[in-house]
């Protein structure tokens, strides 16, 4: 019992020791960490990233690499312009990223050099030839505002100014308001570039947006045409379905002001409807082409509880068993109205030939039917028919 006792001790003692030792040894990384000497890294700038053209009054993003422990000095060997800090990239471990600004838009080339200092005190430069600026560069141009171009009353929606350049907003000042009545305009405090309307009530109105940048530029006035429409909800999808009477209108002047089409319901979960014999009815009806309709008739609409109307580029309707009738949105909003006892259908679309989707031209399908069994054909005043604003050269008419 003794020697086994004795011969225990002796083993854990040296698997004790055993555990100190393996405790005590560096790991791989550890001793790879230990060792690394910063003085060996050797700086090299593979890439630079920068604009090929440059506007004066906006400012650019340039980067290069980052590497751990490395700074980078940015300077402007020739050109007329400035580099500056981005917001986000403030402190000696963002100097990897700088912002740049032309000065004038007069014809000038930027020469970009960037020199890198690493932690054990070795440097490296590059330099790049970024801009060549074209003469009499016009500054700005009218910025595209993006939201809904329909808005029921009572209801609010966001919209923003698509920018040139994602930097612009934290240097431009932007102005925000609303040409007529009907609405009001919120700026937003945190992100200036962006606001939100407020419907009271019916009709057409203009949000407008001027832009300052930060050379104190002031670009065009940007402009945003919304549609403001009742606001009645249909509880029951199924009273979409029936007849519809109404108007079907063209670009050509080539019009039928007594439009009878009908709206089927599609899938009512997805709120699908189908609408025939409206869509060209103008051009191959009875009052000009005279056709008959032999297929197709059924254009797909997706009927949305908001008030608006969309719809894809699709295939519409065909008739005499040769002629194809394609439609597809337009920017002017189709929408429904179901306030005062009656539906209200108002559909702008793009009317083509073929199944290109080119060389179309404008036209609008109107339409309403009664909830109550008492028929009126009243067009609201409020219902915007631009179809006349069309500029360009129509197709000419192939047959009649």
């Amino acid at each position: 019992m003794k020697k086994k006792t004795i011969f225990s001790i002796l083993t854990g003692v040296i698997v004790i020791a055993s555990l100190l030792i393996v405790g005590c040894t560096k790991s791989d990384i550890d001793k790879a960490r230990e060792s690394y000497d910063w003085n060996n890294v050797i700086p090299l700038i593979k890439t630079l990233s920068a604009p090929s053209s440059i506007q004066i009054g906006r400012t650019y993003t340039m980067q290069v690499p980052a590497r751990g422990g490395s700074q980078f000095t940015w300077e402007l060997l020739s050109g007329d312009g400035n580099i500056i800090v981005l917001p986000g990239y403030e402190g000696d471990d963002q100097t990897f990223t700088k912002g740049l600004q032309l000065n004038s838009d007069a014809d000038t080339t930027i020469v970009l050099k960037v020199t890198e200092t690493t932690h054990g005190g070795k440097t490296t430069s590059r330099t790049d030839t970024l801009v060549n600026s074209a003469d009499k560069i016009a500054p700005f141009t009218n910025l595209q505002l993006s939201g809904s171009p329909l808005a029921p009353v009572g209801f609010s929606r966001a919209y923003e100014a698509f920018l040139f350049n994602s930097n612009d907003k934290y240097f431009s000042t932007f102005q925000w308001g609303v040409l007529g009545s009907g609405a009001t305009v919120t700026p937003s405090i945190e992100q200036p570039w962006k606001c939100k309307m407020d419907f009271s009530e019916t009709g057409v109105v203009t949000l407008y947006m001027i832009e300052t940048n930060s050379q104190g530029m002031v670009a065009d006035t940007s402009k945003f045409d919304v549609t403001i429409i009742d606001y009645c909800p249909i509880e029951n999808f199924s009273d979409f379905a029936g007849e519809y009477k109404g108007y079907d209108h063209n670009a050509y002047g080539i019009n039928d002001d007594d439009v009878t089409f009908t709206v089927a319901v599609k899938d009512k979960n997805k709120r699908t409807v189908t609408v025939s014999d409206g869509f060209w009815y103008a051009l191959y009806g009875p009052n000009y082409w005279g056709e008959t309709v032999t297929g197709g008739n059924a254009a797909v609409l997706t009927i949305n509880v908001d008030g608006s109307i969309s719809f894809d580029n699709q295939f519409a309707t065909q008739t005499e068993d040769a002629y194809n009738y394609y439609i597809g949105p337009r920017t002017a909003p189709a929408y429904w109205v179901g306030c005062e006892g009656k539906i209200v259908l108002v559909i702008p679309y793009q009317a083509y030939w073929d199944d290109s989707y080119s060389g179309g031209f404008p036209c609008e399908l109107y339409g309403e039917k009664s909830l109550t069994g008492k028929k009126s054909l009243e067009i609201p005043s409020y219902v915007k028919d631009d179809t006349w604003n069309f500029k360009g050269d129509l197709k000419p008419l192939p047959r009649k």
